[in-house]
């Protein structure tokens, strides 16, 4: 898990770098100075493109970042060969689940010598868990099908609210529903910086709640 916290963090400061340079384009009306003495102003329609793709970068960090706790979840239990007869119901449902839905009979019966230990190298993997849906309402159900909380503060998350926003703009762009000058003029650059600010806030709030429940094993019946 603490691979997990720490990508998240260089994800986050990209994210930040990214959004302060956006700021200092778009509040100070930059210009770009080329080596060869060519001065080129930073347009409305370029501003917006570049507030647009914003979108992408917090989509990123959230789907990246959630998909990779929950396999650690599994990592974690793997590692420390902690038996299936020894875990939750919930977790046990999981494992079931996952390999009801997603493992062939004959792959299940090859690679199963131990059941109560080789059972548990079935389980999604991190680009397996999510397919450009995950807001506030999916990690919610993770949460309940893990047990691990989902209780952010939100005074700084608002609950995650603006992870719907971030999912939908993420979506329309990558599907070509909306073009990137029409994203970005909904929004300045004040009101994407909160957005991205409750957003890492929810993301990190989450991880932690994980590594909390990996700390107390509460994986275990």
């Amino acid at each position: 898990m603490k691979d997990v916290t720490r990508m998240f963090q260089e994800r986050a400061k990209e994210i930040d770098s990214y959004f302060f340079l956006l700021e200092e384009l778009m509040i100070k009306e930059a210009k770009i100075a080329f080596s060869n003495g060519t001065i080129h102003k930073i347009d409305i329609n370029l501003a917006q493109i570049l507030r647009a793709n914003g979108f992408l970068l917090l989509y990123n960090i959230v789907e990246s970042s959630i998909s990779q706790a929950i396999e650690a979840i599994h990592n974690e239990i793997l590692t420390k060969e902690i038996e299936y007869d020894a875990l939750n119901q919930l977790v046990k449902k999981e494992i079931f689940n996952y390999i009801k839905k997603n493992t062939k009979s004959d792959n299940f019966i090859t690679g199963v010598q131990n059941i109560v230990t080789d059972i548990l190298k079935f389980h999604p993997q991190s680009r397996e868990i999510f397919s450009g849906n995950v807001d506030a309402r999916e990690i919610k159900a993770l949460s309940e099908k893990y047990g691990f909380s989902c209780k952010t503060n939100a005074r700084k998350t608002k609950n995650g609210e603006n992870l719907l926003t971030v999912k939908r703009h993420r979506n329309n762009l990558a599907h070509g529903f909306i073009s990137f000058q029409e994203c970005g003029k909904e929004y300045s650059i004040q009101q994407l910086i909160e957005i991205k600010d409750e957003v890492i806030h929810y993301v990190g709030n989450i991880l932690h709640n994980v590594e909390d429940y990996l700390d107390k094993e509460m994986y275990k019946r």
